[in-house]
Formats: structure tokens, sequence, C-alpha cells
């Protein structure tokens, strides 16, 4: 790994421009090391979390730095794994990039929506299960083979508020599957997005989701890196802007072709991500949009 003072020698680096930063990016020093860089994706290990500076297009998130529309680069090109990272006020500096944040803004998710009526909640999710099942290529995620009944379990106990079944599902799920983000990982952040968005109707489901947030966390280590960073926002209530934005379209009133295309932008993410993504958020509001808990669970919950 490079230190400070071999990236002050080094004389010529790539100049990029941030036009946006999530709002948990650190403000004004930090020191970093490439995790792993992509074309369009460098990730950024800073203490047990992750940044991730981004294409523009890729779209915003809360540890996310997008980079101006004009800053048309292979990322591969200025950033290496091990690549020392410093920010020291307005610039982002490694052996081979130089990034101005001092005209970037912060990015934070729109405020919520009024709900809308359950009914038209039920036809959004309706509708949004369709679209993900015209998806081509959409049974090659472990989710919706082999996975589906450890998915379709976890939604009937997070809907009971089971928090034993729930636990016990989430540990099948975590770090099945490949890829840098495996698919139940993916399953497990979007459930969190839709258990996220009602919790506040209902104290029960709000202890529930704590507790469930605890159980993931927990075993968050035992899935790659970058899942894992995922997970722990997740659990925290952080979120991409893509799934922000979809779970704001199913819990309003609003065009097809609106919540299609609010669809359409999760399930660009990977070759499956973005579809375990959805099937999870599905499952999430879903399991808390139905009838309300029985008695027996409130009472031992509470």
């Amino acid at each position: 790994m490079k230190t400070t003072n071999q990236l002050e020698r080094l004389p010529t680096r790539a100049s990029l421009a941030v036009e946006s930063m999530g709002y948990l990016v650190p403000r004004w020093h930090f020191d970093g090391v490439v995790h792993s860089v992509h074309a369009r994706a460098c990730n950024i290990a800073f203490g047990k979390s992750l940044l991730t500076l981004v294409a523009h297009g890729v779209g915003e998130g809360p540890t996310t730095l997008l980079l101006d529309r004009d800053c048309a680069i292979d990322l591969r090109t200025c950033f290496s794994v091990g690549d020392a990272v410093v920010r020291h006020g307005t610039l982002l500096r490694s052996c081979g990039a130089d990034a101005e944040l001092g005209w970037a803004t912060e990015w934070n998710p729109a405020a919520r929506p009024i709900f809308a009526e359950a009914s038209q909640v039920v036809a959004n999710l309706r509708s949004a299960r369709a679209r993900l099942g015209a998806r081509p290529g959409c049974q090659a995620s472990i989710v919706h083979r082999e996975g589906r009944a450890a998915c379709a379990r976890l939604e009937q106990a997070c809907r009971v508020c089971d928090f034993e079944m729930a636990s016990a599902e989430v540990a099948r799920l975590i770090g099945w599957g490949e890829g840098l983000t495996p698919a139940g990982d993916d399953f497990l952040v979007g459930l969190m997005g839709g258990l996220d968005a009602l919790a506040a109707t209902s104290a029960v489901r709000r202890i529930f989701l704590t507790r469930l947030s605890a159980a993931i966390s927990a075993r968050a280590g035992l899935t790659t890196p970058i899942a894992a960073h995922y997970l722990g926002l997740a659990a925290r209530g952080h979120f991409i802007a893509q799934l922000h934005q979809l779970r704001d379209a199913l819990l309003s009133a609003n065009e097809v072709t609106s919540l299609h295309g609010s669809v359409d932008k999760v399930l660009a993410l990977g070759a499956t991500s973005g579809a375990d993504l959805v099937a999870g958020l599905l499952s999430g509001v879903s399991a808390s949009l139905d009838a309300p808990l029985p008695p027996e669970r409130v009472g031992r919950d509470d």
C-alpha cells in the first residue's frame, strides 16, 4: 500500500469531480484503502465500512460518491487494489487520481410519501411482482430457485413477527449464492427495506425489526465484505436511492408506468442482484401490510 508521503511525490493523476455524496460519507478527513475496483465503481475500505466512488448514472446512496457526468473514465485506470485514498478538506487523493469534492451536494432520500390505501398498495405489489416475473433470466438466482422456500418462510415469519423462525431463515440466507453480493444477502437487504417502511405503524413490528436487524448484523461477517457492508447499512435503516424510489412507488398512488420504471431501475443492478433486491422488498412490504398480529403474539413481543 502506498503511503500519504508517496502520494505527494506522484505528479500525474486523473482529475475527477464528484457531483454528490451520500449523507454517511465523512465530511472532512478520512484515510482509506482501495478494496476493489471495476470500470464504473471503486470501493474504498474505511474502518469497518465501505465508501463507493461511482460513475455518473450508477446511482446514489448513503455511502456513495457520484462522479460528475463529464468524468467518463474507466476507474481501473486510476485506482488499484491496495492504494491509499486520503481525504483532506475538499480533495480526495490517491496515487492515480485527484477528486474534487468542493462542489458536491449531499444526497439524502426523499421524504416518505403519503401512504396510499392498502388496496392500492396490494395492487402495486401485484403489478411489481408481474414485472419481476417477466424479467428474462430472473430464475437464474437461487432466491427464485432452491432458496425460494426459505424466502417464503422468512416472509411468513416477518408477517407474524416470529423472531425465532425469522432468525433461523436469516442464518440460511446470509452468504448464500455467488458473487460480490450473494443472492441471499440481496434478498435480505430488500426485505429490510420493506419492513423498515411500515414498522412505524406498530410497536410490535418496531421491536421485531430491531431484533431482526441485530441478528443480521451479528451474522454479517459470514458473507463477502461488500455484502456485509450493505447488510450493515440495511440493519440501520440505510438503503440506496433505487430501493428508496421503488419503495415509495409501491406505497403511494401512482401510474403503472411510473411504478414499472422504478422496478426496472432496481432490476438493472447487477446480473441478478436487482431481481433479488426487488423480491426481498416485495416480501417485506407484503409481510408488513397483512392482517394485524394475533393478540397472543402482541402480548408476547410487547
